[in-house]
């Protein structure tokens, strides 16, 4: 998966705003080597080796980025070119935690190791609109309302509204359904477990089926290596690759 023009000129317009002072190397390439360590899990010392920098210059200009929140502005600023849509999708994902320091916690699906949990909510195209990190002890219930909150922007000032938000079994829960519908008239669809009284529609069974777009976003962004387990030591770096990876999926599939 290639790295598509257009994000990197938003990731350098971005440093260049925010950091005018001159660079060794060009800012395209230092940003190209920081999606190589994304897209292959290379070490750092590993990708600086045919050029002049050392890896700690790589990783501290990451470091700055970081900071300055490069990349997750860049990522709202591609969210801006996802259409609007009135049917979405939430899920999680667990990634396994090597080095993680914070923001882990046992994960049930494989034997209570440290893991983080990567909850997404995409549109009918497979676009990431909103990203929430926790641990991975977490329900999947209580994850609803920040992953909603996340899909505000603040660039703009919009909020998702007046659509509906299709889940699987681990998003049963009534309060939240309520609260969500009355505040912003979102439909919360997921299958009723066979012991409950109410039972889908046709229409949201119909929804249900069309829930594999979430389930290729994420094989999608596990084809990022650095994703697939969590080397990082803080949780701002895994966000930061993160949002690169997500922001390069966007800008691949409009641009």
């Amino acid at each position: 998966m290639n790295f598509v023009p257009s994000f990197l000129e938003v990731l350098k317009d971005l440093y260049i705003f925010f950091y005018p002072k001159e660079t060794k190397l060009s800012i395209n390439t230092y940003i190209k080597l920081i999606y190589r360590v994304l897209r292959y899990s290379l070490p750092w010392r590993a990708v600086t080796e045919d050029f002049t920098i050392h890896h700690t210059t790589l990783f501290n200009f990451f470091k700055r980025m970081q900071k300055a929140h490069i990349f997750e502005i860049a990522y709202k600023i591609m969210k801006l070119s996802c259409p609007e849509d009135t049917n979405y999708f939430i899920d999680s994902t667990m990634i396994r935690n090597m080095y993680g320091r914070d923001t882990v916690g046992k994960n049930h699906y494989d034997r209570f190791r440290y893991a983080s949990k990567v909850t997404a909510i995409v549109n009918s195209k497979g676009l990431p609109t909103s990203l929430h990190i926790v641990e991975a002890n977490i329900n999947d219930c209580l994850l609803i309302e920040p992953c909603l909150e996340n899909m505000q922007l603040k660039i703009i000032g919009s909020r998702l509204k007046n659509c509906n938000l299709i889940g699987d079994g681990g998003y049963i829960n009534a309060r939240v359904k309520k609260a969500i519908k009355i505040e912003d008239n979102i439909n919360m669809i997921y299958p009723y477990r066979i012991d409950q009284k109410k039972c889908n529609t046709n229409d949201e069974k119909i929804l249900l089926k069309k829930r594999i777009v979430i389930e290729h976003f994420f094989a999608i962004l596990k084809q990022y290596r650095r994703l697939r387990d969590r080397w990082d030591n803080t949780i701002k770096s895994f966000e930061s690759f993160l949002y690169l990876a997500c922001g390069n999926i966007i800008a691949k599939r409009i641009f």
